[in-house]
């Protein structure tokens, strides 16, 4: 079941916003007709802030369903962990980010425990860096455990690469 964060709850903290600010679907199984339900509903949560898929079996195709309907919403952070994200979503997720009117409230991307190479660190370096010169507050894009990549890996708000000991601008 998706959880609904209650500390955003405006009968509790009055400064809240009303509506739903994050969803989790944290280790549910979600298909690719499941990844394509949710991106079509996703354009009608405005208040939704953060989005939680964190292990739950999505397949690259399910990755890019949802990373497309993100484009275009006030989400700012985005957990898919443990999902086997592969090299090639992660290029096309960092051509995402390269959309000029796209992602301009997306703040930072959780991509750990995946199956990322070093392969993928410049596409996704230079993905944020167009995305902040269009606009937009991408500042991190956390690796940490990516499959193939034994050092822990974040782009982070200098669009550097962390990567085995050198710094990669």
């Amino acid at each position: 079941d998706p959880s609904v964060d209650p500390s955003v709850d405006p009968s509790v903290d009055p400064s809240a916003k009303p509506g739903l600010q994050y969803l989790g679907f944290v280790g549910c199984r979600i298909t690719d007709a499941g990844a394509w339900a949710l991106a079509s509903g996703l354009r009608f949560c405005k208040t939704l802030r953060l989005l939680d898929l964190s292990s739950c079996g999505l397949s690259d195709v399910g990755v890019a369903t949802i990373m497309k309907a993100l484009t275009n919403t006030n989400v700012e952070r985005v957990y898919i962990t443990q999902c086997g994200v592969t090299d090639e979503t992660a290029r096309m997720i960092a051509e995402r980010f390269k959309v000029t009117d796209g992602y301009k409230s997306l703040k930072a991307v959780c991509l750990n425990d995946n199956e990322i190479s070093h392969k993928s660190l410049p596409h996704l370096a230079e993905g944020m860096r167009i995305n902040q010169a269009n606009g937009g507050k991408l500042m991190s894009i956390n690796l940490r455990g990516a499959g193939g990549v034994e050092e822990q890996h974040v782009v982070n708000e200098a669009s550097d690469i962390w990567l085995g000991g050198l710094l990669m601008p």
